[in-house]
């Protein structure tokens, strides 16, 4: 193992454990597709750098992807996850 597959073994551990505290934050649980979509990324790519999965060469420009895509579907999840303001007035 290279050291840049350790860090980024670092990265993606804390991407899987930011997801699993903000589905518990969240949702109370850990069964919510935020933890479920993020935790197969992030496995996959961990599994990839200790050998364990083998893929072709994963490029830089790969690892960057996958982190945004995982960025916009946390982005969805909370906005989708928000409640509703009360917009009515109170007497």
């Amino acid at each position: 193992m290279t050291w840049s597959g350790l860090i980024w073994i670092v990265v993606f551990g804390l991407i899987f454990v930011g997801s699993l505290i903000l589905s518990l934050r969240l949702h109370g649980g850990v069964a919510t597709p935020l933890f479920f979509f993020s935790g197969g990324y992030c496995i996959s790519v961990v599994l990839y750098h200790l050998r364990l999965l083998h893929y072709p060469s994963v490029s830089i420009a790969t690892h960057l992807i996958v982190i945004l895509s995982l960025a916009a579907f946390t982005l969805g999840a909370l906005l989708g996850s928000a409640r509703p303001v009360d917009t009515r007035r109170n007497p």
